[in-house]
């Protein structure tokens, strides 16, 4: 039987985190940047929430796109999330920071 791929939040929240230890930043800092909100990961800790899918829409395409990877090179784990929520490469590139 194949194991169920992590929920989406769950594949957000890992990307998130490798970008925070590559970038040496916080995830608050990764929630400001793409949304404004500094206190957008630690919701996450509580069971049951979730997020709109703009907003997994919006992560996706900032962490898609190698600009905002220290050396240019955006993680599996990434790409995988940018397809399951739908972001194309394009999409990402055209991504402004």
């Amino acid at each position: 039987m194949a194991q169920q791929p992590p929920s989406l939040t769950d594949a957000l929240c890992a990307v998130a985190a490798i970008w925070a230890e590559r970038c040496e930043a916080s995830l608050a800092r990764l929630g400001r940047l793409v949304v404004n909100d500094t206190s957008f990961f630690t919701r996450f800790e509580k069971p049951g929430v979730s997020t709109t899918t703009a907003t997994l829409e919006k992560f996706s395409a900032f962490l898609a796109d190698a600009g905002n990877w220290p050396d240019g090179t955006v993680p599996q784990e990434a790409v995988d999330l940018a397809h399951r929520v739908g972001v194309t490469i394009r999409e990402a590139q055209d991504h402004v920071l």
